[in-house]
């Protein structure tokens, strides 16, 4: 008949709510910081407008570009680790490696994206994209 260990299910059993309370820390603290910046960008622009001032509402955007290149990297350093890891005990990397080229694409995107953004903006500032027929 087969036994359950106690020993060994308790250290399965607090692995696994350990886990998942450091991934629901992680995404409160996330959670809390992008709130308060909203919060402060927003109470920022109702002070300008009180004031008579107009709210900056044009962004550089870099974000996009920020969330690519930590999205980018945090694909390599997981494809690193297949690869380094499946060298060391001589296994072939297999589907594993969805891992790695999930955050690295959606990295890779994101920065593609920023790029043609950066690039539309540029050329509708010098009138480039205008109606010719306008005049």
């Amino acid at each position: 008949m087969f036994r359950v260990n106690p020993v060994e299910m308790f250290g399965a059993l607090a692995a696994m709510v350990l886990g998942l309370g450091f991934f629901a820390l992680i995404a409160y603290l996330v959670y809390l910081f992008v709130y308060k910046r909203i919060q402060m960008n927003h109470e920022l622009r109702l002070e300008m407008i009180k004031q008579g001032m107009a709210p900056q509402l044009e962004r550089e955007g870099y974000g996009s570009l920020k969330a690519g290149i930590v999205s980018a990297a945090v694909g390599i350093g997981f494809l690193i680790a297949l690869v380094i890891g499946a060298d060391a005990n001589h296994d072939p990397v297999g589907g594993e490696i969805v891992i790695a080229l999930v955050p690295l694409f959606i990295g890779v995107g994101l920065v593609a994206f920023h790029l043609l953004t950066r690039r539309h903006m540029r050329r509708a500032k010098t009138g480039y994209l205008s109606d010719s027929s306008e005049s």
